[in-house]
């Protein structure tokens, strides 16, 4: 069953799957989320969405309300109203807000209010845009976020360990909360665990966009020190038991990318050369430059074929999909294309060339608000640019579904909240600036 499918099943089900471990696990990280102060307030998130399958779900009124949606829904209005905590909106906001406003209506007029995809946009639309909305009002400040990486740093090491049991077993323990397979997928005679993520190359792909996270704190508290490449190792190990080709790309770019930080000064050179490059290979190779998607061969049994299919498809049937998004979607296009395992394809086909300017629209903000985090924190916004690079350059081989709405959503949450908090900043010293002038002034000549 393709991804598509999958969530028209599931969304049209209706039912309640809650085990009891999980159900104790949500009220725990619920009552924690509400009452904890801001700086840890992401870390209770970070246990749901790593420790519980994606597929638990209360179900209310023939809507499911998966455990991430159902925490947004009660818990964080709860929080809001106790702690008080506003978001002063930037433009990462903005866009964010009007690509779920756009999900939703390309939607409707599509399918004609039909019931089951109005339930899966409305649940999309929780995890899209509101989501990101609770993650960004408690992210408001550069403790707030060197707080989510040490969690993020400190759910590495049980994480790892699972990871490690599974693959020595080929049994998953998070199995018990439905949603995922017991025994391990394998592809040509080789592991790929998963954990509680809804596919091994979900969980790949998170770890290696927080790799430049965890480098940076590496280099913060010590390169040298044992608990700051420690968290790193447990990185490894979780994206190397997937056996998933994208994660292990999405590692090398991580980590080469925070290493090019002292070369920061030429990113927009390199940007420029990499895309000429592009362009004259386009017309010097027999066939179209992205075809080059196919040589991508990490793993055994990959499916970078099939990815390139997708985005041959995408761009030779532009027609279909351009206006609002597609109706027939995309099986015709070639062999197995009906998996839309790549985000950029995903997101024309759900609602066409203004959805998919959007989240290039939120792309390039990102990455630019990260450059200007980087004029007061010079470290920390590179590797908050490169960890949304990182995932941008996944989502030629994944696209958004289960816990990936969380890491995505929490990436762009800590640019803009340490964006605006930096703003906040320079527009301060800009006025200690101009009000020390003006004392000098007066004091010389009033």
């Amino acid at each position: 069953m393709d991804q598509t499918s999958e969530m028209y099943h599931y969304e049209g089900l209706g039912t309640t799957v809650v085990h009891p471990l999980g159900a104790l696990m949500l009220l725990a990280c619920g009552l924690s989320f509400v009452l904890c102060p801001r700086k840890y307030a992401v870390w209770p998130l970070l246990i749901l969405v790593f420790f519980v399958s994606a597929r638990q779900c209360i179900a209310i009124g023939g809507f499911n309300l998966y455990f991430i949606r159902f925490f947004v829904v009660f818990f964080a209005p709860l929080r809001m109203v106790m702690q008080g905590e506003r978001i002063r909106m930037t433009s990462i906001d903005w866009c964010v807000v009007a690509y779920g406003i756009t999900y939703l209506l390309t939607g409707i007029i599509n399918w004609d209010l039909s019931l089951v995809m109005l339930k899966m946009r409305l649940g999309f639309v929780l995890e899209i845009v509101i989501l990101y909305l609770v993650i960004r009002s408690v992210i408001q400040t550069k403790e707030d976020v060197d707080s989510v990486i040490n969690g993020i740093a400190i759910m590495a090491f049980p994480l790892a360990f699972f990871f490690l049991l599974e693959y020595q077993t080929g049994r998953n323990v998070f199995a018990i909360f439905g949603g995922i397979p017991e025994m391990t997928l394998m592809r040509d005679g080789k592991m790929r665990c998963q954990g509680a993520f809804a596919h091994p190359i979900l969980a790949g792909v998170t770890w290696a966009a927080f790799m430049p996270l965890l480098m940076y704190r590496a280099k913060e508290r010590g390169i040298f020190k044992p608990m700051s490449i420690a968290p790193m190792i447990a990185a490894c190990v979780i994206i190397a038991t997937t056996t998933s080709s994208t994660p292990i790309l999405g590692l090398a770019v991580g980590i080469v990318g925070t290493m090019l930080f002292p070369l920061r000064r030429f990113t927009g050179l390199a940007f420029a050369g990499v895309g000429l490059c592009l362009v004259v290979l386009h017309f010097m190779m027999k066939g179209p430059v992205w075809h080059l998607i196919t040589r991508i061969d990490i793993t055994a049994g990959n499916s970078s074929w099939h990815r390139y299919v997708l985005v041959d498809g995408f761009i030779t049937h532009w027609d279909e999909w351009w206006f609002m998004g597609s109706r027939v979607g995309s099986a015709h296009w070639g062999h197995f294309a009906f998996d839309t395992s790549n985000q950029f394809v995903a997101t024309g086909l759900q609602g066409g060339i203004v959805l998919l300017a959007l989240l290039l629209a939120i792309i390039i903000l990102a990455i630019r608000n990260a450059g200007r985090i980087s004029e007061v924190y010079p470290l920390l916004g590179w590797v908050l640019g490169v960890a949304v690079f990182v995932q941008c350059f996944s989502f030629i081989g994944v696209s958004i579904f289960g816990q990936m709405h969380f890491t995505w959503a929490l990436s762009l949450a800590m640019v803009s909240g340490l964006s605006s908090a930096t703003a906040m900043i320079r527009k301060q010293s800009l006025q200690r600036v101009e009000y020390s002038g003006r004392e000098e002034w007066e004091s010389s000549y009033g």
